[in-house]
């Protein structure tokens, strides 16, 4: 399931992107993907786990805390919960590691 950052809306797909009730915005449907054994280790190190299809027919990676990470067919990768200065997700998993040891 998809969530609009600014409205909060179920993202619905429309002509081959995702909408919500925020007009001006769009995003292009892009696949999401399992990783490469790689990508695997590396999660699994900051605690993820492959979750191979959810109730939503959805693919992600489950981690701490409940953080999700998608990794998409376009070798980019998404989290609701990241902020939105980290690029490289490597940035995303020493925050989240740096998060946990502080709680």
């Amino acid at each position: 399931m998809l969530l609009c950052g600014n409205c909060g809306e179920v993202r619905r797909e429309e002509r081959g992107v995702f909408k919500c009730s925020c007009d001006e915005l769009s995003w292009p449907k892009v696949g999401r993907v399992k990783g490469t054994e790689t990508e695997e280790t590396d999660l699994a190190k900051h605690g993820f786990h492959f979750v191979e299809k959810d109730a939503f027919g959805d693919i992600y990676y489950l981690g701490p805390q409940s953080h999700i990470i998608h990794l998409l067919e376009n070798n980019q990768w998404e989290s609701s919960k990241a902020p939105d200065h980290f690029y490289y997700m490597q940035e995303y998993l020493a925050w989240i590691d740096s998060k946990l040891r502080v709680s």
